[in-house]
């Protein structure tokens, strides 16, 4: 692992932390609606400039103009198929995870980035607070490997 995944997992996971703990507090006080929350949360970084462009994104329905703003991107996904939609070999919609959410806010403000040259940390469960393996989609997109 570069250590800008591991600066950028210890970030993402504190998140998770916080989320985890609004949850509860919720939950404590009867106001919980879990759908509320996201499913996942990851931290995606320009390789060459890792700290000024880490942002944080958590997963989330995904909507035809979701990725029009990021045309490079918006390629990578309907290079797989439509986005929006599962394919074959992955129960992940398209476009749905954290990556590509923390990936379009990276790209959005960084244009002209390649997405052969963003970097992920791992993707968090909130609700557990436990690690989620990189889906089929994600790893084909990004070019990224589980542990």
């Amino acid at each position: 692992m570069r250590p800008e995944q591991r600066e950028m997992n210890n970030e993402t996971y504190r998140v998770c932390f916080d989320i985890c703990d609004m949850v509860n507090e919720k939950r404590k006080k009867g106001k919980d609606n879990v759908h509320d929350y996201p499913a996942a949360v990851a931290a995606c970084a320009v390789s060459w400039n890792r700290y000024r462009c880490s942002i944080i994104n958590t997963s989330g329905k995904v909507v035809k103009t979701s990725f029009h703003k990021t045309p490079s991107l918006e390629a990578a996904l309907n290079a797989l198929g439509t986005i929006g939609s599962k394919r074959d070999g992955c129960n992940n919609y398209i476009g749905a995870c954290a990556e590509p959410h923390a990936a379009r806010s990276v790209l959005e403000t960084n244009p002209g980035i390649a997405v052969k040259n963003l970097v992920f940390s791992y993707a968090y469960r909130p609700r557990t607070k436990m690690m989620i393996r990189y889906c089929g989609n994600c790893t084909k997109v990004f070019n990224i490997q589980n542990p």
